[in-house]
């Protein structure tokens, strides 16, 4: 397939109609015209997302509403959407979210200045008053080595970046836990390794609803079950990749301290990743990190 200019936009759908008219709003306003909407109702969703959606859309000729599998979660959502994608890049926006009218233009127009694979904004984190909680930016311009950018990433959300869709169509690494929280977090450590370069783009804003219920902020048994299987497949991947034993233990300790430090709290889990850990990042660095668990050293 050909890909043509732009950006193709995936918006998985999940019980967000209260948002929904905001973050639509926002992508149709776009300064930037060559994008493609490609929103992923999922089949679980039970509100009325799915009739405001279309009545969002009626007269917008460059959006599309497929649908996902039940229960599969935003990570298989958006795997199914990448297959759709017809533009040279890929951006993702959460239904709950929006972002500034020329954060599409400004994304793309540094992506092709600096041929980039990776073009990456600003997050405004909003709290439910719509009031600004933080700010995560960037201090490079441009970045080509993983072991420089993912452990300093503030977080590891999709959606705050447009990436080159050759390459993540063509490389089946570079996609998302499926039926699991925490599902960025694969996506983004592939994809930093397999890119060659990343751009940052300081006045392009998306902004980030933190919502106190939502799936990512509650915590309990399944929160730290989806935490493990994630974290697992983070350490598989990373067993694989060309990076010295300080990087990978950098990425470790990025992802235990940004969502799997309740894994190493579960007594069963720590003795395990205690044995599988120095086959990875080596054991003069795992013994740096269990020194850093029981003395509780923070670790971001």
């Amino acid at each position: 397939m050909t890909l043509q200019k732009g950006i193709s936009v995936i918006i998985p759908v999940y019980n967000a109609e209260k948002y929904l008219r905001t973050c639509v709003a926002s992508l149709i306003l776009q300064t930037f015209k060559d994008l493609e909407l490609i929103f992923v109702i999922d089949k679980n969703s039970s509100d009325n997302s799915e009739n405001v959606l279309k009545e969002l859309l009626a007269k917008t000729q460059n959006a599309k509403i497929i649908y996902g599998i039940d229960g599969c979660g935003a990570g298989y959502n958006r795997n199914i959407a990448i297959k759709e994608a017809t533009r040279e890049f890929i951006g993702f926006v959460d239904a709950d979210d929006c972002i500034n009218k020329d954060y599409y233009e400004k994304l793309y127009n540094n992506a092709i200045k600096h041929n980039a694979d990776i073009s990456m904004g600003t997050t405004v984190i909003l709290n439910e008053e719509r009031q600004i909680v933080e700010v995560l930016e960037y201090p490079y311009t441009t970045l080509e080595r993983i072991g420089n950018i993912y452990p300093f990433l503030k977080c590891f959300t999709c959606w705050d970046k447009i990436y080159k869709t050759e390459l993540v169509q063509n490389d089946k690494s570079i996609r998302f836990a499926e039926g699991v929280i925490h599902e960025d977090n694969v996506f983004a450590l592939n994809i930093f390794y397999k890119a060659n370069k990343l751009v940052t783009t300081p006045d392009a804003h998306y902004y980030w609803l933190r919502r106190a219920n939502s799936v990512t902020m509650t915590t309990d048994e399944h929160w730290l079950n989806d935490a493990n299987i994630v974290f697992n497949q983070v350490l598989d991947n990373l067993s694989e990749f060309e990076l010295s034993k300080e990087d990978k233990f950098k990425i470790v300790i990025k992802n235990i301290g940004a969502y799997a430090i309740d894994v190493f709290n579960n007594k069963e889990l720590y003795n395990y990743y205690r044995n599988k850990l120095p086959f990875i990042i080596g054991k003069d660095y795992t013994y740096e990190l269990i020194y850093k668990m029981e003395n509780h050293i923070p670790f971001n």
